[in-house]
């Protein structure tokens, strides 16, 4: 009867002490990966509109939207990030948006799992598509008007188009519709905003 009790009362201890230094080490870690992760989100806006000194957070709808400005504080786009399903996991991207609406200053991968060699190309800055340009660098200065839309296995022809990763075209589209769902939230909450 003794040793039953004294093993209860051992595991209750072990499991108090596990849980108390899990707890301590999520308070203490917390305020750091915060801090990264603005640092990360910062860094991302900057680089899909470049030459971007300052940004305000606009808030429309449930959207967030970054808008961008140079030192003069005149209007170079806007930046917003999007999330949807990859072939692995969730993709998260940022996404920029010059201000004529019709033109993507870039995108960045800010979240991805896909596999790596094949999918992970996505977010990958030393892969090249026979393009001459990684995945990412295709989209800046891309025409959005159409939508955008990715060719498999040839180059692409028109403004709006990119070309998909081989091997990895679930991927390739995933970001491809990703892209094209944030853009047409942009317009539909500035346009709102236009409306009021």
């Amino acid at each position: 009867m003794k040793t039953p009790l004294r093993m209860i009362i051992t595991l209750a201890v072990v499991g108090l002490f596990a849980g108390g230094s899990l707890a301590f080490i999520y308070q203490w870690a917390q305020p750091q990966i915060a801090a990264y992760q603005k640092k990360t989100l910062t860094q991302a806006i900057f680089n899909v509109l470049p030459g971007t000194k300052n940004y305000r957070l606009l808030k429309k709808n449930h959207l967030k939207v970054y808008r961008c400005e140079d030192a003069s504080g005149n209007l170079l786009g806007y930046a917003l990030v999007g999330e949807g399903g990859g072939y692995q996991d969730k993709i998260r991207v940022m996404v920029g948006v010059k201000p004529d609406l019709e033109t993507l200053g870039g995108i960045e991968i800010l979240y991805t799992k896909e596999t790596p060699g094949l999918g992970g190309k996505i977010a990958t800055q030393d892969v090249l598509q026979p393009s001459g340009k990684t995945f990412t660098q295709q989209f800046r200065g891309l025409k959005i008007s159409p939508p955008i839309e990715y060719v498999k296995n040839k180059k692409p022809k028109d403004p709006n188009q990119i070309q998909a990763i081989t091997g990895a075209t679930i991927s390739s589209r995933s970001v491809v519709k990703i892209v094209n769902k944030v853009i047409a939230s942009l317009r539909t909450a500035l346009e709102e905003k236009a409306g009021n």
